[in-house]
């Protein structure tokens, strides 16, 4: 299905998630009810918070690109901080955002959403920016990929 490929923004891929989350019929499981589960839950939910604020911040920085729907706009290749761990620091952020607030929900049937959610960025945003990125960066961007993970 490439006419879906680099089409629906992230952040809106994250909402749209998140309300299903939240819609899914309510079952709740002992091992995922407590403060225990909300606490780390909303730990989670910061820590993604913060990735993607992190990461959002150098690109602006960089005074390169942030629109993940234009990757071809990209003017400077960021390899440092965040990016020397995982290549995609905003989706890893986004998908942590999301295992929290499956927590917080206390809803196992809720942690389908943040599976789904890295399978459907994997497939129709990261390796559409991957595909790109190598043609624009060529041999600097194809070393990127070998030394750095494309999650973690």
């Amino acid at each position: 299905m490439p006419s879906l490929e680099l089409k629906i923004p992230p952040p809106v891929v994250v909402v749209i998630t998140g309300l299903l989350m939240w819609l899914t019929p309510a079952y709740r499981a002992d091992v995922l009810v407590g403060t225990w589960c909300i606490d780390l839950g909303a730990m989670l939910m910061l820590l993604g918070v913060f990735t993607d604020a992190y990461a959002a911040v150098m690109f602006v920085t960089a005074k390169t690109t942030i629109s993940p729907i234009a990757p071809q706009k990209s003017s400077t290749l960021i390899v440092n901080g965040p990016f020397k761990l995982t290549r995609n620091p905003m989706y890893l952020g986004m998908a942590a955002l999301l295992l929290g607030w499956a927590l917080v929900l206390e809803n196992p049937l809720a942690l389908l959403g943040p599976i789904l959610f890295v399978m459907y960025i994997t497939r129709f945003q990261i390796i559409p920016e991957e595909r790109i990125l190598t043609e624009k960066w060529g041999e600097h961007y194809t070393a990127y990929l070998i030394k750095t993970k494309r999650w973690l």
